[in-house]
């Protein structure tokens, strides 16, 4: 990307340039940036889908290429630190199993012990906080069942009336 410097001091035409390029951008669309080059970017490809080495390659060409590269490599020492990171994480998180392993292996009744109590606490919690949950009210209960013990008889006893009875009934 371009140096905030470099941006700043030759905004007006790295700005012509950049809606010459992509007529979709606007002033309001600029005008926010004040020299942030990842801002830049970020809006320009939200705006016009375009990608982002796109957008890249075009600003090394309007401005100064030597920012660009040095933002790539702090993107890349960025990455690496990240990458590292992970894998120190990973290994803490790998040793802390190990030593959970191990404890388990030596002290196995203990770990049953709690276990058994942490899943117990948590099904109580899990009880208490469903009985505390809304319940409808036994009358809209008694209503709904009585509602399908209703249509149950009706059901049962239609298979047992004769026809000519049930058409006499509606005629």
């Amino acid at each position: 990307m371009l140096d905030e410097q470099v941006l700043k001091g030759n905004w007006d035409e790295v700005k012509n340039k950049l809606k010459e390029k992509w007529d979709t951008l606007s002033d309001n669309d600029l005008r926010t940036i004040r020299g942030n080059v990842s801002q830049l970017i970020n809006r320009i490809h939200k705006k016009t889908g375009e990608s982002r080495q796109t957008i890249e390659a075009f600003l090394e060409e309007v401005g100064d290429p030597s920012f660009l590269s040095h933002l790539r490599e702090q993107m890349s020492a960025t990455a690496q630190q990240a990458m590292e990171g992970a894998r120190e994480g990973y290994q803490v998180l790998r040793e802390k199993y190990d030593d959970t392993e191990h404890l388990v292996e030596e002290h196995p009744a203990s770990s049953v012990a709690v276990a058994f109590g942490l899943g117990f606490l948590s099904g109580v919690t899990l009880a208490v906080l469903l009985h505390h949950a809304p319940q409808p009210s036994r009358l809209t209960q008694a209503r709904s069942t009585a509602e399908d013990v209703g249509k149950h008889i009706l059901d049962a006893l239609s298979g047992m009336i004769p026809d000519s009875i049930k058409n006499m009934r509606r005629g």
